[in-house]
Parts: structure tokens; C-alpha cells; sequence
């Protein structure tokens, strides 16, 4: 299955609005949207200077980090050899059920890398 697919499967889950597949430098390699994704990118780069900013500070591996704005949530997992997803969802949405949807997708992406 390809990358594409897996984050098209990804955005077949309620509330999610944009996701993203990232380097280890927060550049955004594929990215799938309901809208433009330029925000996703933006935002994705951020969230790659938090996981690394962690991972720096020693802290135990964080995979998956939640951050909420005003009008969204931003999903950020990281894979493995500096890779991660962001995916944005709706500011309503119940992160637990995403991160459970998002699990077996998170398996296949790994295989693939």
C-alpha cells in the first residue's frame, strides 16, 4: 500500500482536516487535505522542532504529542529515523478514538520505511 493511500486512510477518519507525512527536518514529503495544505506544512515544521526539542531535554521517547489551538488540534507521531505524522482535527474531536483508528496505520507506514 502506498504512502498516499495510508494517509488518505488516515483522513477517512471524522474530524480529521489535513494530514501530513514529515522528515526529520519538519519538511513535509506527502501531505492529504479537505482544503490547502500549506497551513499543514507550516505547522508540520513546528511540530518537528517540539519533537526534537523533547528528545534533546532527555526526556522519555514521546511518540505521540497533542497540541490544541483555538479553532484546531494538531496530532503529531513520531515514526521512527526522524520521520513523523501530523495530522490536524477538528477542536471537538476525541483524540484517544483518533490515536486508536491511527494505530494500525502507524504499523504499515513503519513497515514501509
Amino acid at each position: 500500500m502506498s504512502f498516499q493511500e495510508l494517509l488518505n486512510r488516515m483522513m477517512s477518519v471524522k474530524g480529521v482536516e489535513a494530514v501530513a507525512f514529515l522528515d526529520h527536518e519538519g519538511e513535509a514529503i506527502l501531505t492529504c487535505s479537505t482544503n490547502n495544505s500549506e497551513h499543514l506544512k507550516i505547522l508540520g515544521a513546528y511540530q518537528g522542532i517540539m519533537l526534537s526539542t523533547l528528545q534533546s531535554l532527555g526526556l522519555p521517547p514521546t511518540r505521540t504529542v497533542i497540541t490544541s489551538y483555538d479553532q484546531l488540534s494538531v496530532l503529531t507521531h513520531y515514526l521512527k529515523d526522524g520521520y513523523f505524522i501530523c495530522a490536524l482535527l477538528s477542536k471537538d474531536l476525541n483524540y484517544a478514538s483518533v490515536q486508536f483508528a491511527f494505530e494500525e496505520i502507524y504499523a504499515l507506514i513503519k513497515e514501509e520505511l
